[in-house]
């Protein structure tokens, strides 16, 4: 055992920075405890806190570790609770303390000296409980000696679950508390969301023994309907819940599906929590993690007969679509066809259009309904007859406000009209077996049409489905490929997203895209027209690479396809808006486009 460093004094507190006190969350939490939230608080420990802060910039390994890890417990006895009444020496512990999993056992286990009161408020204050958060998913994966510390801590939650459930700062110790049972460690925490952590998971290491009762115990007390079912409108609530049914693939301890069970029984208050904007988010987490058979349960027990309300409420349409991609029964998807077509001239008049793509998704995978689907949709769309079939793209992309006009049958109507609720449709119907009304119009349209419709930010939707359709000959695609002009396409800023789709989704021969990268990147990587779009695609395409070694190129093509094609998709999932009018992806950071920009103005250099 080191012996304990006497710190030094400061004397120069006048260049001090004053110490940063934790805020409350809510003004009940005032006297928690004995006495409040500042009883007790006592001086900033200013000498302290700076040693602390040092030692946070050292990166100690392997031995050295453990040796740092026990010198600056040594220096912080009888002051763990008291740092946290103080930002600075949140950060200050938070930085030093997650170094290593021991230490944070060990500052954890310090803290559970404190009376439960001292505990309590600390979980109300958002820093203190984010540096308890932090400690927790830091000893990620738990070992046998971590149980004591970390049922003690959900103990008191669940002891206090009325209150915490409430607060804001609460709530993240609970989820991360949830995360971490299950094996999500600080890394996957911060940079991915729970699905895509999840999927990084060995799956045959689920959790078990006394991990397994600690997610009983938050699971029973979360999906408990009695106490819970009128508290899904609290927007903490509702986050802690959201989390819980992600994680429930991992957890695996039903009380999700017996949950939603007890809420099929209640029609009127399940319209209302769909109708709600912090409860739907929550039943669109539900309905992805329950199965098959409560999915039944939830159609034919309330959907069915509240299609319409749902599909054209505001919020209540999230939860719908969620449900919509999730099903894979084919009699339910023959139900939503049926009611589907009841209601489809009302969501076009009244511009609802939410659910037609979800819906025509979910159809799209049953061959045997598509003909009504299709021949409904060309009566909507005006291009019931043989003569006007032709008519039926740009009346969809449109939304029957185009003017068409016919000449030598070849078809050209006003791109600028398009409506993105349009291009959706047609994105899916691409999809269909039946697309042979679909692709005869396509092939009608005149070659300045495409090319506008190339052009377009709305209209451009329209080759996505195309390009990434399995019911499209390579051939058929390859030749409406070259139609569009390849040499002015990737120049452009939606033509170059087209060409992503067609290199990425379509299954090109190596033979044809070698002579796709020869013919018309290769010239462009000698030329002085510097364009931003061609050069993304030379690095996403790996023109480079190529031109370097060609064998090396060929070996690691399907990978690349495959990275840019789940790219591809998860752009196209974040199309979407959102209930509060926003994009559904986020927006490129303002980083992010600094770094594009600088890694272009290199780009730009090196070919000069």
């Amino acid at each position: 055992m080191t012996r304990k460093r006497r710190i030094p004094e400061n004397h120069e507190d006048s260049h001090q920075k004053q110490p940063r006190y934790q805020e409350n969350r809510e003004e009940k939490h005032d006297e928690q405890g004995e006495g409040g939230e500042h009883a007790g608080k006592g001086e900033f420990p200013v000498t302290l806190v700076r040693y602390l802060e040092q030692m946070a910039k050292e990166k100690p390994t392997g031995e050295m570790l453990e040796i740092f890890a026990e010198k600056c417990l040594e220096e912080v006895e009888g002051q763990e609770e008291h740092l946290l009444h103080f930002v600075d020496g949140c950060l200050a512990v938070e930085a030093v303390f997650t170094k290593s999993a021991e230490a944070a056992f060990e500052y954890l286990k310090r803290l559970q000296r404190y009376k439960k009161n001292q505990r309590i408020q600390l979980m109300y204050t958002r820093s203190a409980e984010r540096v308890i958060e932090r400690l927790i998913l830091t000893m990620v994966p738990f070992q046998d000696e971590h149980e004591e510390i970390i049922s003690a801590w959900i103990d008191l939650l669940i002891e206090n679950w009325n209150d915490v459930i409430s607060d804001q700062a609460c709530s993240f110790l609970i989820r991360a508390i949830a995360k971490a049972l299950c094996g999500i460690n600080p890394q996957l925490a911060a940079n991915k969301s729970i699905q895509d952590a999840l999927k990084s998971l060995d799956k045959k290491k689920l959790p078990k023994g006394w991990i397994r009762q600690e997610l009983e115990k938050l699971y029973l007390r979360a999906f408990d309907y009695n106490s819970m079912q009128a508290m899904l409108v609290i927007q903490p609530v509702s986050l802690i819940l959201q989390d819980f049914a992600a994680l429930e693939r991992r957890a695996q301890t039903g009380h999700v599906q017996t949950f939603v069970a007890k809420f099929i029984e209640d029609d009127k208050n399940l319209l209302d929590s769909f109708s709600n904007r912090a409860s739907s988010r929550l039943w669109e987490q539900l309905i992805a993690n329950v199965d098959e058979q409560i999915h039944e349960s939830l159609f034919v027990g309330f959907i069915s007969d509240h299609f319409k309300v749902l599909a054209t409420h505001p919020t209540a349409n999230y939860p719908l679509k969620t449900f919509l991609s999730s099903t894979k029964s084919e009699e339910i998807a023959s139900e939503v066809s049926t009611l589907f077509l009841e209601i489809l001239p009302d969501l076009i008049d009244q511009n609802k259009l939410w659910i037609v793509s979800p819906a025509l998704k979910l159809i799209a995978n049953f061959a045997e309904l598509q003909e009504d689907v299709v021949k409904n949709l060309r009566k909507l769309f005006k291009s019931s007859k043989k003569e006007n079939r032709t008519h039926f793209l740009p009346n969809v992309v449109c939304l029957n406000d185009s003017e068409i006009e016919e000449a030598d049958g070849k078809i050209e109507f006003n791109v600028e009209k398009a409506k993105v609720n349009g291009s959706l449709i047609l994105t899916q119907l691409f999809h269909f077996k039946k697309n042979q009304t679909l692709l005869a119009s396509l092939n009608s349209l005149k070659e300045s049409t495409l090319n506008s419709l190339t052009e377009s930010a709305v209209g451009s939707h329209v080759f996505d489905g195309f390009f990434a359709s399995k019911n499209i000959d390579v051939s058929v695609k390859i030749e409406l490929f070259e139609k569009l002009n390849p040499g002015k396409l990737i120049k452009d800023k939606y033509g170059s997203r087209i060409f992503e789709h067609f290199w990425f989704e379509t299954e090109l021969s190596p033979e044809y895209r070698e002579n796709l990268i020869k013919n018309l990147f290769t010239p462009l990587l000698t030329s002085t027209d510097k364009n931003r779009f061609v050069y993304i695609l030379i690095n996403k395409v790996g023109i480079r690479e190529y031109r370097e070694n060609p064998k090396r190129w060929r070996q690691s093509l399907d990978q690349k396809i495959a990275e840019g094609r789940q790219g591809l998709q998860l752009d196209f999932s974040n199309k979407g808006d959102d209930k509060t009018g926003n994009s559904g992806g986020p927006a490129t950071s303002i980083a992010s486009k600094k770094r594009k920009k600088k890694n272009f103005k290199r780009f730009e250099n090196k070919n000069e």
